[in-house]
């Protein structure tokens, strides 16, 4: 049986950015291979092709709260 190991939001965040390849930033060159190596390391990559509900110069009035 595994341990359960507990860690602080600092460490579990390094992780995370080291494991996606986020650090060091930009340690990818900009090639088509470079998302692939992505993919290869993490296992998938979600795509999600649907455009933004509407342009930020239209949403400015929604967020804010009525008085």
């Amino acid at each position: 049986m595994s341990e359960i190991r507990q860690v602080s939001a600092a460490v579990a965040r390094r992780f995370l950015v080291v494991r996606h390849l986020l650090a060091p930033p930009r340690s990818l060159p900009p090639k088509p291979e470079s998302v692939l190596r992505v993919v290869d390391r993490l296992g998938s990559l979600q795509f999600d092709p649907l455009e933004a509900h509407a342009y930020g110069r239209n949403t400015g009035f929604t967020g804010r709260p009525r008085r």
